[in-house]
């Protein structure tokens, strides 16, 4: 039981049909080829619950939060994109629990929210993700925070401990893209530090560089304006000694979009 694979995924809306449409995905077609093929992996996998941490919705300064809907559930759409695409799920609760006690005991800050709203940065990747999964599975959603990459890390490590003595099948995501400063028309305007971070990151990923991606410099990072380092750390914690293997990266829109899976 316990840990059945991680995916470090990308979140742009634009990568689901309804929303990017044919000329929309046109210019991501690694991306969609990857997440049509992580979707093929969890087929596979018997998945009953999904743990995903995003650095969309609810981030605190300095804890990581976690959903525990009084509803029991976690639901949301794509509608601010046009789309009446998304997900209603029931919240593993008991998981989220044994989570939240897990990182107190381990001495990091997490909040418990009362929150069933999934956004963007839930709803993209598992557009794909979703498409492999057997009907009933759970969902567990978290926020990054703003502390420091080696917290995430830890927090990582902390996840896999309460996998491994779990008796469920788990699938862990890290949402988030890379730098958003790749070209003159991104979102944050053009760095000349973002094709190099992007770069540097997808590298150390690949060859399970912890040391190197913990100690990033933050005004490097800063500079870069991405969204994924913190759930990519958090990424690397879970998967342990394993490496991740890159099924794709790509950046046209000037984001990074990253696609990798650890099984």
């Amino acid at each position: 039981m316990s840990l059945v694979g991680s995916f470090i995924l990308p979140h742009p809306p634009v990568m689901v049909p309804s929303v990017g449409g044919k000329e929309g995905l046109k210019p991501i077609e690694k991306t969609v080829s990857a997440m049509l093929q992580v979707a093929k992996i969890t087929s596979k996998l018997q998945v009953d619950t999904v743990v995903i941490i995003t650095p969309h919705g609810s981030v605190y300064p300095d804890r990581i939060s976690i959903r525990m809907p009084a509803n029991g559930k976690l639901s949301g759409d794509l509608s601010a994109f046009g789309s009446s695409d998304g997900l209603d799920l029931e919240a593993d609760l008991d998981l989220a629990d044994d989570v939240i006690t897990a990182a107190i005991d381990g001495g990091i800050k997490v909040i418990p929210i009362d929150d069933s709203e999934l956004d963007h940065g839930v709803l993209a990747p598992m557009f794909y993700v979703n498409k492999g999964l057997p009907v009933g599975y759970k969902l567990v959603s978290m926020n990054i925070s703003f502390a420091g990459y080696k917290t995430h890390f830890d927090f990582g490590r902390v996840l896999r401990k309460v996998f491994d003595k779990s008796n469920k099948k788990i699938l862990f995501i890290g949402s988030g893209d890379l730098s958003h400063a790749l070209t003159a028309y991104a979102p944050c305007g053009y760095s000349k530090e973002g094709a190099k971070f992007d770069k540097k990151l997808v590298s150390m990923v690949e060859k399970g560089d912890v040391e190197g991606v913990i100690g990033l410099d933050p005004f490097w990072v800063d500079e870069v304006k991405e969204c994924g380092l913190r759930s990519v750390c958090t990424a690397l914690g879970v998967v342990g000694e394993k490496k991740f293997k890159v099924l794709s990266y790509e950046g046209p829109y000037g984001v990074g979009y990253l696609v990798g899976s650890s099984l």
